[in-house]
């Protein structure tokens, strides 16, 4: 059996990798035709949000409006700020002792 040299476990350290590489958001949208979500879910693509639930609520009667649910996430931009201090060197920051 091979024993990694951490005293975490592996599946702990790819949850805490995860949990900090991507930002997650939540979106309801309400609309008539296709072209409206298609328009706003371009917007969020442009800010760097990918789409990774869809849910859609069909119209009661004809010519009422759909109602979505977009789930979407990105990477986050702390991961990377983190990854570049390690690369170049830096210290990792730590709070003053209190006196």
């Amino acid at each position: 059996m091979v024993q990694f040299p951490l005293s975490v476990p592996i599946y702990m350290l790819i949850f805490i990798i995860n949990k900090f590489m991507w930002e997650y958001q939540r979106q309801n949208y309400v609309f008539k035709l296709l072209s409206e979500l298609e328009e706003k879910l371009n917007q969020e693509g442009s800010k760097g949000w990918e789409v990774i639930f869809y849910q859609e609520q069909k119209p009661e009667k004809f010519g009422d409006d759909f109602k979505s649910t977009v789930l979407y996430k990105r990477p986050t931009r702390r991961i990377f700020k983190k990854i570049r201090q390690l690369l170049s060197g830096q210290k990792r920051w730590s709070p003053k002792p209190i006196s």
